[in-house]
């Protein structure tokens, strides 16, 4: 059986993330549970690991990583960039930008399922 690994980094102050962490982490929990019934299967198992980043690491945090390559990598025309991010800046306590996934002429703050598949996908080569 094969393993991919996949980290999703984030912030944690005081044992608590962002509301886009939080969304993100949510789906992708969500996601590898399916992709585990889905591609079991096929010889292909998928573990979860959550890494906590502090303020420091900020530009990190929201970040998806499977089998150390990263989200945006596996996307053809994907892109990092940043936004405004009210929950971060409630927990650092001060005004910050955070990671965001741009691709097809789209933001996005918290990772949707469909472009965390598609990376995932390509990545373990299973689907």
């Amino acid at each position: 059986m094969k393993t991919i690994r996949i980290e999703w980094r984030r912030l944690v102050r005081g044992g608590e993330t962002c509301e886009r962490c939080h969304a993100t982490g949510e789906t992708l929990s969500r996601l590898v549970t399916e992709m585990n019934r889905e591609c079991e299967p096929k010889g292909c198992r998928f573990v979860l690991e959550e890494t906590g980043l502090e303020a420091d690491s900020l530009p990190e945090s929201n970040s998806v990583l499977i089998d150390g390559i990263r989200l945006e990598q596996a996307l053809p025309g994907a892109r990092v960039a940043s936004s405004d991010c009210e929950s971060c800046c409630e927990l650092i306590g001060e005004r910050v930008e955070c990671r965001t996934v741009e691709l097809g002429g789209f933001s996005y703050e918290a990772l949707p399922e469909q472009l965390m598949r598609d990376a995932i996908c390509r990545v373990a080569g299973c689907c």
